[in-house]
């Protein structure tokens, strides 16, 4: 029989952060109405052969994808990913956002993600990517009579070379001890000593 936080059902929630230069989280933001989550792991893998027949195999975990799809913009946790600004200008109830995309320059910024799942029995479980860079610009798919969707697709990394950690997953026995990944200390309990 599965124990807890394995029986895995919705995401609760997805969460991303800026990595700071000093291997802090900055403030997370939550990205709204999240559809489906799909993560993938990259492996390097080898054989050798020898007299007609197979006789080592390994294969080493590299890298990981994590690919979200939602159906609002979202956009403090898209800036954050993204790396653009955002200007305001108004006030309510007249005001307007305007952001930018930008070519060139140093690229995307990279960034933690945090994703809550829930799970059977009052349970739960959390998987944390300490580094981890926008792909390309979210995408977006809207028709006549449907709401807006958009995929954000992510490559993460190693943090650190010789630690070798690419992602952590805690499970929770009671998904009400879940910590509030709105904070940017939670991110740092989670994923802080990965670097």
């Amino acid at each position: 029989m599965p124990s807890y936080g394995e029986v895995i059902t919705n995401p609760l929630g997805v969460y991303l952060a800026p990595l700071n230069t000093d291997d802090t989280f900055g403030t997370p933001q939550l990205v709204d109405y999240v559809q489906s989550v799909n993560l993938s792991f990259e492996t390097d893998d080898d054989k050798i052969k020898a007299y007609g027949q197979n006789l080592e195999a390994g294969s080493w975990l590299i890298g990981a994808e994590v690919e979200l799809e939602e159906a609002a913009l979202s956009m403090p946790a898209k800036l954050i990913a993204t790396g653009y600004t955002e200007n305001v200008t108004g006030t309510t109830p007249n005001q307007v956002a305007r952001s930018k995309g930008v070519a060139g320059g140093e690229g995307k910024p990279y960034i933690g993600i945090v994703v809550v799942f829930a799970a059977t029995g009052g349970s739960a479980a959390v998987l944390g990517y300490p580094k981890s860079m926008l792909k390309e610009d979210p995408e977006w798919e809207a028709e006549q009579n449907q709401f807006r969707t958009g995929e954000m697709s992510f490559d993460t990394v190693v943090p650190h070379q010789t630690k070798r950690e690419l992602y952590v997953l805690e499970r929770y026995e009671s998904a009400s001890d879940l910590p509030d990944f709105s904070l940017a200390a939670s991110f740092g309990a989670l994923m802080g000593d990965m670097f």
